[in-house]
């Protein structure tokens, strides 16, 4: 295998870069449909995330033990991404979203899917995390909150 990489530092930095690029390969492909409910859009978009990674959160937790801060790096970039890719998103809905900072609800999404998708176990990575995750991403871009006195 090192006459492939030049050392375990780079054969990791494949690997999660794979891994990072089959994710964002697929959501660029993501063609969105504006006649979509934004809650459908969202749902197909964090079904795709699931999808994209074959060994769910557990390839995840090992690749944070990475030395060298390669992990972080990459997976800091990949985020950053995402945010991008959900902001244009959100962008297209903005006269539906009760949110006004679209950059904030970005990072909002970004963050929940990404801590709730790495923390997962096999029974709730799944659809049904896609389900929950919609319905709370939903609620949160669209319903006014009820305010407690």
């Amino acid at each position: 295998i090192y006459q492939y990489f030049p050392d375990k530092d780079a054969i990791f930095e494949a690997l999660i870069r794979r891994q990072i690029d089959a994710l964002l390969g697929t959501l660029q492909e993501y063609r969105l449909d504006r006649s979509k409910p934004l809650a459908q859009t969202l749902q197909e978009i964090l079904a795709i995330g699931v999808r994209a990674q074959p060994y769910g959160p557990d390839l995840y937790r090992v690749l944070e033990w990475v030395p060298n801060a390669v992990f972080r790096r990459n997976v800091t970039s990949a985020l950053r991404a995402l945010q991008e890719f959900i902001r244009e998103v959100l962008e297209v809905y903005r006269d539906e979203i009760r949110v006004a900072d679209l950059d904030k609800a970005a990072y909002v999404l970004v963050s929940c899917s990404e801590g709730l998708g790495s923390r997962a176990d096999a029974r709730f990575f799944s659809e049904g995390l896609v389900d929950e995750l919609t319905d709370l991403f939903s609620r949160y871009l669209l319903e006014e909150p009820d305010i407690v006195a």
